[in-house]
């Protein structure tokens, strides 16, 4: 059965390298920082997608896991909202991020997601 993991916000790529250890085909990385695209292809053998999650569209998405049998979905966001140091909890611009997060869940179902765990998000 085939499954495939995509990455939101996946920066140099440490929660899919975590992925390819334990055998899983990784489609993809997204994210707006193009500095990562060097260590992510070099580390997970996987391609990286320079683009903001604003940009995601839910087809681009559903094309990445193909064929697929199980879709699975990760991110990991900036986690500046979520700090009790953050000044401007609540306010913080980074918090839509989540929201983007959640419209891509809604418009493509994957069968497993995982998301940032911190005690603030709740």
């Amino acid at each position: 059965m085939k499954t495939t993991v995509v990455d939101v916000f996946c920066g140099a790529g440490g929660l899919s390298y975590g992925f390819v250890k334990e055998k899983f085909e990784v489609a993809a990385g997204i994210d707006v920082d193009v500095s990562c695209k060097y260590p992510y292809e070099a580390n997970v053998k996987a391609v990286f997608i320079q683009k903001a999650i604003e940009e995601l569209s839910s087809s681009e998405l559903n094309e990445l896991y193909g064929d697929s049998q199980i879709r699975i979905l990760v991110g990991c966001a900036p986690c500046q909202p979520f700090s009790a140091y953050n000044k401007k909890r609540g306010k913080d611009e980074k918090w839509k991020l989540l929201y983007e997060f959640s419209r891509l869940v809604s418009a493509t179902q994957p069968d497993i997601i995982s998301m940032e765990n911190v005690p603030q998000l709740a």
